[in-house]
């Protein structure tokens, strides 16, 4: 992978945090689906939490902590921002693919890959 601007993406994450309409960020929206999701947390933190022989000496990893997540809405936060890091996408972007009003759309979804629950709470 190309290398990625990480200190772009930092400055990118939290732009999720709070009540937003993610209906760009979820695949195969289907009718009725509340697309409101509130972030609490969302920040791009040096990897301590899992390794592997094939990891790089430095790696990094998305923490995201809410009430509920779409399908593949995670992943898309991550492609989102990938792109930025990219330079593809700036933080505007980022804003503006949170506002419902706006036909924009988000094309990479970040593989499954590397993802994992880590922790599930009920309240």
């Amino acid at each position: 992978m190309t290398n990625l601007d990480i200190h772009a993406m930092k400055r990118a994450t939290p732009l999720f945090i709070g009540t937003h309409d993610f209906s760009l960020y979820t695949a195969q929206l289907q009718m009725k689906t509340n697309v409101v999701r509130t972030v609490y947390q969302c920040e791009i933190v040096k990897n301590d939490i899992m390794g592997a022989s094939f990891f790089p000496d430095e790696s990094w990893a998305l923490i995201v902590r809410g009430e509920g997540f779409m399908r593949y809405q995670i992943r898309m936060m991550m492609g989102a921002l990938i792109q930025v890091g990219k330079g593809e996408l700036d933080l505007a972007d980022i804003e503006r693919s949170l506002n419902p009003d706006l036909s924009m759309q988000l094309d990479y979804i970040a593989p499954a890959s590397g993802l994992f629950l880590n922790k599930l709470e009920f309240r």
